[in-house]
């Protein structure tokens, strides 16, 4: 289900010594935009001042101006000014009692006053500024106030009288700022733009100009670790600090939390390696894994109680109430998640060859090697057939089976995947401090895919299928073929071919092509080979297409007919049904 997002941008976005936006910060808000979540800047500052960070931080939406600007796809759709007759109250009653003033009134810089009396009294803004200063000017002739600056001290403010006629922060101590303070209205008016359920909506922040846009009622609210305590006391959720990659941590955090106690649900998968929580030592700042120890990139982690450090907080499970939720109600995912199961199978035999995704899972003597459930040994086919029951059961709900579908993603001796996943190395150890991080953070690959080219493998492994034919062959995906480093995807004698080239442009870089296609008609077996895509203008020039070359895994010693091919077979399994049914009507 689509979400909409909204962040705060100093010390939430960005680090506040720096001003530079958080990197993994940066990472996560990408992640989200590519998968196809709204995702927004909401912020105090004034439209000319939060649009150069916009581009900076490649948003195309924003909520400015504190809650009264709002830009959409890039474009500035209003700026609504402060309050005129508020604002005129104000200034009035700092004319009365000798306060310093200046008004912005118009989206830039400049600042207008009658007099430096505010610069005698309090000194310069430390932010970049036009002082326009005139005798002439006459406030009571401005059409609009965009903000209004006023040389209060904390101690005067108590006894200002119309103080709350405005939004009003204090950044400095010396000056009050008025401007507008509606975050949540902000959101409110993107909201109806879009025509989005308010109840989809997610919010950053840290400070106190971000508790407007809190409301535990409407949506769920995300306080930074370095938030200020009245945020976090309404807050859904507390990450850590932002500049300790807070979202992702958190989010991190929660999923090693479940894992955990999936991993503890089911000794039969061979994952107690995997519980790596209670392993921490906070104090020495390490983890050990086996027998080793590594230094972590934080000891901050304010959601776990290390006396029971797979539990979760009351707000991860109302976090995690709302994720299972908008993940089973959503029409989009359902849809998707249908198509799966009409099409998909763990494995597939057609026309005499075996298709799968990663493996079959082997030990190191290339033996079939599998998982024992209720003390029988799963291994081979038989093995492969038992995930694709468990993969039907978990469409039910089972709770077993959902169980088994994340087994299938993280486990070495997953078909699917046929490697250990390791998340949490790459999430919490210490790049710069451990020496041996490269090696760390390699996942290990099922006995498998060090065993598929060699021609007896990949002859047992199709035995096991009942395929004997010559021309039987494994079609393996899941490891892009490197083909610049001389990787080719005919392997084993001809008996295996692995036709993941990478299409996915992150791919083209280790592999050099984008991808295979494998071609199979009457003639026979052949692969092409893409190269990437560059632009339309480029094939159009170059006259040249996606394509690159051709070559023929093998020919068919004669044309093969539809007859034999499996739709042939079943065609003519249904023309015999045919004939059947029409020699009893006629008798």
């Amino acid at each position: 289900m689509k979400k909409y997002f909204f962040f705060d941008i100093d010390g939430t976005l960005t680090d506040l010594k720096t001003h530079q936006i958080v990197p993994s910060a940066k990472i996560a808000l990408e992640k989200l935009k590519q998968a196809g979540h709204f995702v927004c800047l909401n912020t105090g500052r004034a439209h000319y001042k939060a649009e150069k960070t916009r581009k900076e931080f490649n948003f195309e939406n924003m909520v400015c101006n504190g809650g009264n600007g709002i830009v959409l796809d890039g474009i500035l759709k209003e700026n609504i000014p402060l309050d005129k007759q508020g604002a005129l109250k104000i200034i009035q009653e700092a004319k009365e009692k000798g306060i310093g003033y200046l008004v912005a009134i118009n989206d830039s810089q400049e600042v207008y006053g009658e007099n430096d009396l505010f610069i005698q009294q309090v000194g310069y803004r430390k932010e970049p500024t036009t002082y326009i200063l005139d005798k002439e000017f006459d406030y009571t002739q401005v059409e609009n106030f965009y903000k209004i600056y006023l040389a209060l001290d904390e101690k005067g403010e108590a006894s200002f009288q119309n103080k709350d006629q405005l939004g009003s922060l204090r950044f400095e101590k010396e000056y009050l700022m008025f401007q507008p303070d509606n975050k949540k209205g902000g959101i409110f008016k993107m909201m109806e733009i879009l025509q989005a359920p308010i109840q989809d909506v997610v919010v950053f922040g840290d400070d106190y100009n971000d508790l407007d846009m809190f409301d535990k009622d409407l949506w769920t609210g995300v306080a930074m670790g370095n938030a200020c305590d009245a945020l976090k006391e309404k807050a859904t959720y507390i990450t850590d600090k932002n500049v300790d990659d807070a979202v992702y941590k958190a989010i991190s955090v929660i999923l090693f939390k479940l894992e955990g106690q999936l991993i503890k649900r089911h000794p039969e998968y061979r994952m107690e390696g995997r519980l790596l929580l209670d392993k921490m030592d906070l104090d020495k700042g390490i983890v050990r894994i086996g027998d080793k120890e590594y230094f972590l990139n934080t000891t901050e982690f304010p959601t776990i109680d290390m006396n029971n450090p797979y539990e979760l907080t009351m707000e991860e499970m109302f976090l995690m109430g709302r994720f299972r939720a908008d993940f089973i109600n959503s029409t989009v995912l359902e849809r998707h998640i249908n198509f799966l199961y009409d099409k998909g199978n763990i494995y597939k035999i057609h026309n005499g060859n075996l298709l799968f995704h990663g493996c079959v899972p082997l030990d190191e003597q290339g033996v079939f090697d599998g998982i024992v459930v209720d003390g029988k040994s799963y291994t081979g086919r038989e093995y492969l057939d038992y995930c694709e029951s468990m993969v039907r059961q978990a469409r039910t709900g089972d709770s077993d089976a959902v169980d088994f579908m994340w087994f299938l993603w993280s486990n070495i001796l997953s078909p699917v995947t046929g490697r250990c996943i390791k998340t949490f190395e790459r999430t919490f150890l210490d790049k710069e401090k451990n020496a041996d991080y490269n090696n760390a953070i390699k996942e290990d690959k099922n006995h498998y895919y060090a065993q598929y080219e060699h021609e007896r493998i990949c002859k047992m492994i199709l035995r096991e299928f009942n395929l004997y034919n010559e021309n039987a062959h494994i079609i393996n995906g899941h490891t892009p073929v490197r083909t610049k480093e001389g990787q080719h995807p005919v392997r084993a004698n001809g008996k295996l071919i692995v036709i993941d080239g990478g299409f996915c442009e992150g791919y083209h870089d280790a592999t050099g092509i984008a991808g295979y296609t494998l071609i199979y008609n009457s003639h026979g077996m052949k692969i092409k080979e893409h190269h990437p895509f560059m632009s339309i203008n480029m094939a159009i020039n170059s006259n040249r297409d996606i394509e690159s070359e051709s070559q023929v895994v093998y020919v068919e010693k004669q044309r093969v007919f539809v007859k034999d091919t499996d739709n042939g077979k079943q065609i003519a399994e249904e023309i015999n049904d045919l004939m059947n049914l029409l020699e009893v009507y006629n008798t």
